[in-house]
């Protein structure tokens, strides 16, 4: 059980707020989507751990990001170095000179890709939280999953309404991998397996069995209360670059803005728009314009923070579970002068390996199987 202490160490972010610090003293932090900052557009403002920031891009190309603050007041400015990886723009807010960039698995000049970007009205945790719970999957979003899998390139995705998952986690030099694990018929299993990169980065399978293919979620702390989501698909094929309505995530009539894909509408009083006629006519959620605005109302419906020391917690939240120990024992290692788990200032190269999906059989295990086993 969470206490409240503990809720608040996790999820607090402004200000000394003690895991805001960990964050931009250890992690490169994304901040915007690289095909927003255009040379000729207006900078850019950004709002990050409670700060407001500009970041634009130069003549030369370089994207820069700066404190809004001093360039208001008429200070020195504060610039913050920039990386620019896997279609995002990252900020290194840990001063000194910038370390390393990590390896990312949907990096990479010759994949195709698809980038959104979602505000979203409630706690960064909240929605870290959603990106490695694959037990939610196959219910909340299951009339968009089912039409997914229709496709040959989601066909997988099918096994996962057919039975809930059990859970098993490893911790990694980088974070932890989840393993959602689903019976079948011959006795085997179908396991997919989420990568999280402490604390904002989780890639997880799109539902079929590819090294180079995957989905990303990248959160990105706007302050207490809101956080942005950053969502992605990657591959080595075109149809990792097809816009969401040509992959039966998001429904052809609606058109989402270009800085708010989700755009929730509304609040409690209306259920945020869900349209109960839909559900009478089949559609599960009632939320039919696109899988990621029911992944948005589920957060936002929790609260701006929720109140985890009411939980009844479940054998299918043991991700979640584990990625609270993981953060809460970040928060005391670095108070102690120690590393935590993926910082970029380690002495070894940060690796996200890709998500992968895999079928076992009888007594294999799914860490021997996985298209990217760790060394033991």
């Amino acid at each position: 059980m969470i206490t409240q202490t503990e809720n608040e160490l996790m999820t607090r972010v402004e200000g000394d707020a003690p895991m805001g610090q960990l964050m931009q003293n250890h992690y490169w932090i994304p901040f915007a989507l690289s095909s927003h900052l255009l040379n000729e557009r207006a900078p850019m403002p950004v709002r990050l751990f409670g700060g407001d920031f500009v970041a634009l891009r130069g003549e030369d190309g370089r994207v820069r990001f700066l404190d809004e603050t001093c360039r208001h007041r008429g200070g020195a400015v504060a610039h913050f170095p920039v990386h620019e990886a896997g279609g995002l723009s990252w900020v290194w807010q840990g001063g000194g000179e910038a370390p390393p960039f990590p390896d990312l698995p949907f990096d990479g000049t010759d994949l195709y890709q698809f980038w959104c970007v979602c505000q979203v009205p409630c706690n960064w945790l909240q929605g870290v939280e959603g990106t490695i719970d694959s037990a939610h999957v196959g219910v909340l979003h299951q009339t968009w999953i089912a039409e997914a899998a229709k496709m040959a390139e989601h066909s997988n995705l099918g096994l996962a309404l057919v039975q809930p998952p059990t859970y098993e986690t490893e911790a990694t030099s980088y974070g932890m991998r989840a393993a959602a694990l689903r019976k079948t018929a011959d006795g085997g299993a179908y396991v997919r397996i989420t990568e999280h990169l402490m604390p904002l980065v989780t890639v997880v399978p799109i539902g079929r069995a590819m090294p180079r293919s995957g989905s990303v979620f990248a959160i990105s702390p706007t302050d207490d209360t809101h956080h942005h989501l950053f969502f992605g698909t990657f591959g080595d094929t075109p149809h990792s670059a097809e816009p969401p309505e040509r992959t039966a995530m998001q429904d052809p009539r609606y058109v989402p803005e270009d800085l708010d894909y989700t755009g929730l509408r509304g609040d409690r009083s209306n259920a945020w728009g869900q349209d109960r006629g839909r559900m009478g006519r089949g559609h599960f959620s009632g939320f039919w314009r696109s899988l990621l605005e029911e992944d948005a109302v589920v957060q936002t419906s929790m609260g701006p923070i929720v109140d985890r020391t009411r939980e009844n917690l479940s054998s299918g939240d043991v991700a979640v579970v584990q990625a609270r120990r993981l953060l809460l024992e970040a928060l005391d290692a670095a108070g102690s002068g120690r590393l935590p788990p993926g910082s970029a200032l380690s002495h070894d190269d940060v690796k996200l390996p890709n998500a992968s999906e895999v079928f076992i059989g009888d007594g294999e295990r799914w860490e021997d199987a996985a298209i990217n086993p760790l060394a033991s």
